[in-house]
């Protein structure tokens, strides 16, 4: 890799992290933020900050792959309720789950129910360039029946070959920060699985931690 190419993954990172911390709607548009009274009631999910955002999520969040592979819709939307009512407001999706249906059925629970979210998806370009990650996007926003994510990662980070694939000019990086710049993304950040170079990179240049997903 090249030093130019290599400052301006080190640029990006640092931009991130500082853009991490703050509120990125215009107009002092604030996160949703719930402060942490006292004793969590039973049966509730307690709630945990994330990262340096300032934003109050839930310890434990939903994951959205299952929403697409249970029977019904109906059946989808009795669990993100069920979740909401007992604290919960972290919701995963993703691009590719069940070829879009997870997102769909995720859009559909929340109507009425948005504020009330802290909706993450992730997108899926793996190593294709800026414009496929933000037609990803528009295609997520739609499907979530939603004008903004409060969490876009780019999804699966497993391939040596991938941080210089998402880092390179007109990549995936790039539409993270024109995201974010549009208005369409409050926070951005990485699912990773095993590319422990790329996480070191991420706490050297103090990269949000909490966005660097590993699992």
């Amino acid at each position: 890799m090249d030093s130019t190419h290599d400052l301006n993954r080190r640029n990006f990172l640092k931009h991130a992290a500082i853009l991490g911390a703050a509120p990125l709607f215009p107009g002092g548009r604030k996160p949703n933020q719930q402060p942490q009274v006292g004793q969590v009631p039973s049966g509730v999910v307690p709630k945990k900050q994330l990262g340096q955002t300032g934003v109050q999520v839930s310890a434990l969040g939903l994951g959205g792959y299952h929403l697409g592979s249970v029977g019904t819709d109906r059946a989808a939307l009795e669990i993100v309720a069920k979740a909401l009512d007992h604290g919960i407001n972290f919701f995963d999706n993703c691009w590719e789950y069940q070829d879009g249906l997870s997102e769909e059925r995720l859009g559909k629970a929340l109507q009425g129910k948005r504020e009330h979210a802290f909706l993450m998806t992730k997108v899926c370009s793996h190593g294709r360039d800026k414009s496929v990650a933000m037609r990803m996007l528009e295609e997520s926003l739609r499907r979530l029946q939603t004008d903004h994510l409060d969490l876009w990662q780019i999804h699966e980070v497993a391939y040596d070959n991938d941080p210089d694939l998402i880092f390179a000019p007109d990549g995936a990086a790039e539409a993270l920060t024109a995201a974010k710049q549009q208005g369409k993304v409050r926070f951005i950040g990485f699912t990773l699985t095993k590319i422990l170079p790329f996480i070191s990179e991420c706490w050297s240049t103090s990269f949000p931690s909490t966005l660097c997903k590993c699992h």
